[in-house]
């Protein structure tokens, strides 16, 4: 039995915060899950970071790609956390919102609370590391680190079992759902999994 009640996750229109994590597109590709359909709008808010958009536009498979963005042009959404711009990088990527965001139009970034900056500063303490991927131009472990962030709100979605920050966070009683096991969940759908994890 969970401690994680989903009841506690609802946002303003009574739905279900889920982010994704980058990892989680070849699995949803390779079984064929309409995620939009298992997860429908009026119950769920589905949503990837800034960080995992730099980084499924490197996912090197065409036809994942193509999948990915019928993903995003029907039912998932970029939600960055409310900031300043960072001059270390570039326009093109910085990681957060303002008021409103220049790359995801009517959308800007959410605030984040004291509790999660702490979080944030911890995580990166152990596990941000030095040196950007030039592809990405993330840090190491930074996707992950803001993920375990959002999980102390939001319901994430990975198969990153190893020891690392989403490891952490659901070890810390966060939201994470490991979703390695699912394709022996006896042919139930996936919305079914996920929400068994918090009963």
């Amino acid at each position: 039995m969970s401690d994680r009640k989903i009841e506690h996750l609802t946002d303003e229109n009574g739905r279900i915060p889920i982010f994704l994590d980058n990892n989680v597109w070849d699995f949803l590709f390779r079984n064929r899950i309409d995620l939009c359909a298992e997860f429908p709008p009026k119950r769920f808010n589905l949503c990837i970071n800034k960080e995992v958009s730099f980084e499924k536009d490197e996912i090197p498979n065409l036809d994942t790609q193509e999948f990915i963005k019928h993903l995003m042009d029907e039912c998932v959404k970029v939600i960055p956390f409310f900031g300043f711009y960072d001059e270390r990088h570039s326009p093109d990527k910085q990681r957060s919102g303002g008021f409103g965001d220049l790359f995801n139009p009517g959308v800007g970034g959410v605030f984040s609370d004291k509790n999660q900056e702490a979080y944030r500063k911890q995580l990166n303490d152990l596990y941000l590391k030095a040196g950007k991927n030039k592809k990405t131009d993330l840090y190491k472990n930074e996707a992950d680190i803001d993920l375990a962030v959002r999980s102390m709100s939001s319901i994430v979605l990975t198969l990153d079992k190893k020891r690392g920050p989403l490891k952490t966070a659901c070890d810390d009683g966060n939201y994470v759902v490991f979703l390695n096991h699912f394709e022996w969940f006896g042919g139930g759908s996936l919305e079914s999994y996920v929400l068994e994890q918090f009963q």
